[in-house]
């Protein structure tokens, strides 16, 4: 999954997070308003997948994807340390 994470960053679909905008953080806010965008366009993109392609409700599959990106987030940054 990190080298998934890597790739996205060296293709510029992801910014650094280290940057005046969003201060480096290890963990992602509670609320996924104040998540950076391209963290948030991951979760929307895996929620619309399960819901569409895995036949989750909407609220269901929203739930799962940010667990599941919340997940990866972590991995990533513990990749980084």
């Amino acid at each position: 999954m990190n080298r998934w994470i890597d790739y996205l960053i060296e293709q510029g679909y992801f910014k650094p997070l280290a940057c005046a905008a969003h201060p480096t953080i290890d963990t992602l806010p509670d609320n996924i308003a104040h998540w950076p965008g391209e963290w948030r366009e991951v979760v929307e993109e895996r929620a619309a997948i399960m819901e569409c392609d895995g036949g989750l409700e909407r609220s269901e599959a929203e739930g799962r994807a940010e667990a599941i990106v919340r997940t990866m987030y972590a991995r990533w940054w513990e990749s980084k340390a």
